[in-house]
Protein backbone atom coordinates (compact mmCIF):
# COMPACT_ATOMS: atom_id res chain seq x y z
CA UNK A 1 0.00 0.00 0.00
CA UNK A 2 1.61 3.54 -1.32
CA UNK A 3 1.39 6.48 0.92
CA UNK A 4 -0.87 7.75 -2.14
CA UNK A 5 -3.46 5.20 -1.70
CA UNK A 6 -3.67 5.34 1.88
CA UNK A 7 -4.90 8.84 1.70
CA UNK A 8 -7.84 8.37 -0.86
CA UNK A 9 -11.05 7.87 1.12
CA UNK A 10 -12.94 5.11 0.25
CA UNK A 11 -14.84 2.48 2.15
CA UNK A 12 -11.82 0.10 2.91
CA UNK A 13 -9.18 3.13 3.64
CA UNK A 14 -11.94 4.99 6.20
CA UNK A 15 -13.11 1.11 7.79
CA UNK A 16 -8.85 0.43 8.03
CA UNK A 17 -8.75 3.78 10.05
CA UNK A 18 -11.92 3.07 12.06
CA UNK A 19 -10.62 -0.14 13.09
CA UNK A 20 -6.76 0.71 13.92
CA UNK A 21 -8.27 3.63 15.64
CA UNK A 22 -10.46 1.71 18.35
CA UNK A 23 -7.88 -0.32 18.61
CA UNK A 24 -5.55 2.21 19.60
CA UNK A 25 -7.93 3.66 22.01
CA UNK A 26 -8.14 -0.20 23.36
CA UNK A 27 -4.30 -0.68 23.94
CA UNK A 28 -4.03 2.50 25.73
CA UNK A 29 -6.82 2.33 27.59
CA UNK A 30 -7.40 -0.79 29.30
CA UNK A 31 -3.93 -1.63 30.09
CA UNK A 32 -2.88 1.44 32.08
CA UNK A 33 -0.01 1.52 34.59
CA UNK A 34 0.05 5.01 36.57
CA UNK A 35 3.40 7.03 36.58
CA UNK A 36 2.10 8.96 40.32
CA UNK A 37 5.14 11.47 39.97
CA UNK A 38 4.43 12.59 36.87
CA UNK A 39 0.97 12.43 37.00
CA UNK A 40 0.87 10.04 33.13
CA UNK A 41 1.21 6.66 33.06
CA UNK A 42 2.06 3.31 31.18
CA UNK A 43 0.06 1.85 28.13
CA UNK A 44 0.35 -0.37 24.64
CA UNK A 45 -0.66 1.86 22.77
CA UNK A 46 2.30 2.36 20.85
CA UNK A 47 2.01 -1.81 19.84
CA UNK A 48 -1.15 -0.76 17.71
CA UNK A 49 0.37 2.74 16.60
CA UNK A 50 3.16 0.96 15.35
CA UNK A 51 1.45 -1.99 13.56
CA UNK A 52 -0.89 0.60 11.39
CA UNK A 53 1.88 2.83 10.53
CA UNK A 54 3.89 0.01 9.26
CA UNK A 55 0.98 -1.95 7.64
CA UNK A 56 -0.82 0.83 6.33
CA UNK A 57 1.24 4.37 5.77
CA UNK A 58 1.88 7.22 7.74
CA UNK A 59 -1.48 8.98 7.18
CA UNK A 60 -3.52 6.04 8.80
CA UNK A 61 -0.99 5.77 11.09
CA UNK A 62 -1.32 9.40 12.32
CA UNK A 63 -4.89 9.14 12.70
CA UNK A 64 -5.07 6.38 14.12
CA UNK A 65 -2.13 7.55 17.07
CA UNK A 66 -3.58 10.75 17.02
CA UNK A 67 -7.26 10.59 18.03
CA UNK A 68 -7.61 6.78 19.45
CA UNK A 69 -4.77 7.96 21.96
CA UNK A 70 -6.29 11.21 22.47
CA UNK A 71 -9.59 9.76 23.35
CA UNK A 72 -7.78 7.52 25.65
CA UNK A 73 -6.54 10.21 27.64
CA UNK A 74 -9.88 11.62 27.62
CA UNK A 75 -12.23 9.08 28.83
CA UNK A 76 -9.41 7.72 31.43
CA UNK A 77 -8.05 10.27 34.65
CA UNK A 78 -5.63 12.04 32.25
CA UNK A 79 -7.27 14.39 30.18
CA UNK A 80 -4.61 16.83 30.70
CA UNK A 81 -2.94 14.79 28.66
CA UNK A 82 -5.15 14.60 25.58
CA UNK A 83 -3.93 17.46 23.76
CA UNK A 84 -0.36 16.59 23.70
CA UNK A 85 -0.97 13.26 23.13
CA UNK A 86 -2.92 14.43 19.75
CA UNK A 87 0.25 16.06 18.13
CA UNK A 88 2.80 14.13 19.71
CA UNK A 89 1.08 10.46 19.10
CA UNK A 90 -0.10 11.63 15.22
CA UNK A 91 3.51 13.15 14.39
CA UNK A 92 4.56 9.72 15.89
CA UNK A 93 2.47 7.64 13.88
CA UNK A 94 2.82 9.71 11.07
CA UNK A 95 7.20 9.34 11.16
CA UNK A 96 6.97 5.66 11.73
CA UNK A 97 5.00 5.19 8.47
CA UNK A 98 6.94 7.83 6.13
CA UNK A 99 10.25 7.18 7.08
CA UNK A 100 9.10 3.17 6.88
CA UNK A 101 7.37 3.71 3.33
CA UNK A 102 10.41 5.82 2.23
CA UNK A 103 13.25 2.83 3.47
CA UNK A 104 11.17 -0.16 1.39
CA UNK A 105 10.45 1.93 -1.59
CA UNK A 106 10.95 -0.22 -4.73
CA UNK A 107 11.98 -3.24 -2.42
CA UNK A 108 10.17 -6.15 -1.12
CA UNK A 109 9.61 -5.80 3.02
CA UNK A 110 9.89 -9.08 3.14
CA UNK A 111 12.96 -11.20 3.07
CA UNK A 112 15.10 -14.70 4.60
CA UNK A 113 16.53 -14.07 7.79
CA UNK A 114 19.96 -13.73 7.98
CA UNK A 115 21.86 -14.82 11.04
CA UNK A 116 23.46 -11.24 12.51
CA UNK A 117 19.49 -9.82 12.36
CA UNK A 118 18.27 -13.01 14.55
CA UNK A 119 21.60 -12.58 16.61
CA UNK A 120 20.96 -8.63 16.68
CA UNK A 121 17.35 -9.66 17.47
CA UNK A 122 17.91 -11.90 20.49
CA UNK A 123 20.52 -9.50 21.87
CA UNK A 124 18.73 -6.37 22.04
CA UNK A 125 15.41 -8.10 23.15
CA UNK A 126 16.53 -10.17 26.15
CA UNK A 127 18.64 -6.91 27.13
CA UNK A 128 15.07 -4.80 26.61
CA UNK A 129 13.45 -7.04 28.77
CA UNK A 130 15.79 -7.20 31.63
CA UNK A 131 15.76 -3.46 31.44
CA UNK A 132 12.00 -3.82 32.25
CA UNK A 133 12.49 -6.12 35.17
CA UNK A 134 15.08 -3.92 36.84
CA UNK A 135 13.10 -0.65 36.19
CA UNK A 136 10.26 -2.66 37.64
CA UNK A 137 12.19 -3.37 40.36
CA UNK A 138 13.57 -0.46 40.90
CA UNK A 139 10.46 2.09 40.91
CA UNK A 140 7.45 -0.15 40.92
CA UNK A 141 8.29 -2.88 43.61
CA UNK A 142 4.60 -3.03 44.82
CA UNK A 143 3.41 -3.68 41.03
CA UNK A 144 6.29 -5.86 39.59
CA UNK A 145 4.16 -8.69 38.71
CA UNK A 146 2.58 -6.21 35.36
CA UNK A 147 6.60 -5.66 34.31
CA UNK A 148 7.45 -9.13 34.47
CA UNK A 149 4.52 -9.95 32.89
CA UNK A 150 5.49 -7.31 30.24
CA UNK A 151 9.32 -8.96 29.74
CA UNK A 152 7.73 -12.14 29.21
CA UNK A 153 5.34 -11.18 26.79
CA UNK A 154 8.15 -9.54 24.89
CA UNK A 155 10.18 -12.35 24.95
CA UNK A 156 7.65 -14.41 23.56
CA UNK A 157 6.58 -12.10 20.56
CA UNK A 158 10.81 -11.66 20.04
CA UNK A 159 10.88 -15.75 19.86
CA UNK A 160 7.78 -15.65 17.23
CA UNK A 161 9.63 -13.16 15.09
CA UNK A 162 12.99 -14.88 15.05
CA UNK A 163 10.78 -18.09 14.34
CA UNK A 164 9.79 -16.73 10.87
CA UNK A 165 11.14 -13.77 11.08
CA UNK A 166 10.56 -12.01 7.17
CA UNK A 167 10.29 -8.65 7.67
CA UNK A 168 13.49 -6.57 7.53
CA UNK A 169 14.40 -5.82 11.17
CA UNK A 170 16.59 -2.80 10.06
CA UNK A 171 13.82 -0.85 8.76
CA UNK A 172 11.42 -1.55 11.06
CA UNK A 173 13.32 -0.86 14.21
CA UNK A 174 15.14 2.58 12.48
CA UNK A 175 11.81 3.64 11.61
CA UNK A 176 10.59 3.40 15.18
CA UNK A 177 13.51 4.99 17.03
CA UNK A 178 12.85 7.89 15.03
CA UNK A 179 9.54 7.97 16.17
CA UNK A 180 10.72 7.41 19.37
CA UNK A 181 12.70 10.61 19.25
CA UNK A 182 9.58 12.17 18.75
CA UNK A 183 7.33 10.78 21.19
CA UNK A 184 9.99 10.74 24.27
CA UNK A 185 10.98 14.06 24.13
CA UNK A 186 7.81 14.96 23.07
CA UNK A 187 6.32 14.20 26.19
CA UNK A 188 9.62 15.84 28.22
CA UNK A 189 8.89 19.14 27.22
CA UNK A 190 4.71 18.71 27.57
CA UNK A 191 5.05 17.42 30.62
CA UNK A 192 7.39 19.87 31.62
CA UNK A 193 4.91 22.33 31.37
CA UNK A 194 2.46 20.26 33.39
CA UNK A 195 4.63 19.22 35.97
CA UNK A 196 8.11 20.45 35.66
CA UNK A 197 10.93 18.68 36.48
CA UNK A 198 8.48 15.80 37.95
CA UNK A 199 8.35 15.00 33.68
CA UNK A 200 12.19 13.57 34.20
CA UNK A 201 10.65 10.17 35.70
CA UNK A 202 8.63 9.79 32.59
CA UNK A 203 11.91 9.77 29.69
CA UNK A 204 12.62 5.89 30.89
CA UNK A 205 9.01 4.86 31.31
CA UNK A 206 8.85 6.05 27.78
CA UNK A 207 11.24 4.50 26.42
CA UNK A 208 10.24 0.94 27.71
CA UNK A 209 6.87 1.71 26.11
CA UNK A 210 8.21 2.42 22.67
CA UNK A 211 10.77 -1.03 22.93
CA UNK A 212 7.54 -2.99 23.91
CA UNK A 213 5.16 -1.48 21.30
CA UNK A 214 8.27 -2.54 18.68
CA UNK A 215 8.67 -6.06 19.87
CA UNK A 216 4.88 -7.08 20.17
CA UNK A 217 3.53 -5.13 16.96
CA UNK A 218 6.75 -6.75 14.50
CA UNK A 219 5.62 -10.50 15.04
CA UNK A 220 1.48 -8.71 14.31
CA UNK A 221 2.76 -7.69 11.35
CA UNK A 222 4.45 -10.13 10.46
CA UNK A 223 1.44 -12.55 10.39
CA UNK A 224 -0.49 -9.44 8.49
CA UNK A 225 1.80 -10.25 5.24
CA UNK A 226 1.17 -14.12 5.52
CA UNK A 227 -2.34 -14.27 6.13
CA UNK A 228 -2.17 -11.86 2.84
CA UNK A 229 -4.34 -9.46 4.81
CA UNK A 230 -2.71 -6.60 3.28
CA UNK A 231 -2.85 -7.55 -0.16
CA UNK A 232 -6.76 -8.42 0.13
CA UNK A 233 -6.85 -4.42 1.65
CA UNK A 234 -4.64 -3.36 -1.29
CA UNK A 235 -6.87 -5.19 -4.20
CA UNK A 236 -10.34 -4.26 -2.83
CA UNK A 237 -8.84 -0.54 -2.63
CA UNK A 238 -7.98 -0.50 -6.35
CA UNK A 239 -11.62 -1.96 -7.64
CA UNK A 240 -13.51 0.66 -5.39
CA UNK A 241 -11.09 2.83 -7.07
CA UNK A 242 -11.31 1.52 -10.52
CA UNK A 243 -15.59 1.38 -9.94
CA UNK A 244 -15.67 4.75 -8.81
Amino acid sequence: MTNKDATKLNPTTIAITATFTALTFVATYFLQISLPISGGYFNLGEVVIYITALAFGPWIGAFAGGIGSMLADIASPYAVWAPGTLVIKGLEGLVVGLLYARLKRGKSSLEPAKPKDIVSLLIFGFLSSASIIIFGVAFFADGLVVWIILAILMLVAIMLAVYYIKVNMYWITFSVLAGMLIMVPGYLIYGFFLKGAEALTEVPVNIIQCLVGMYLAIPVYQSLYKSKILENFVIQKKAQETAS
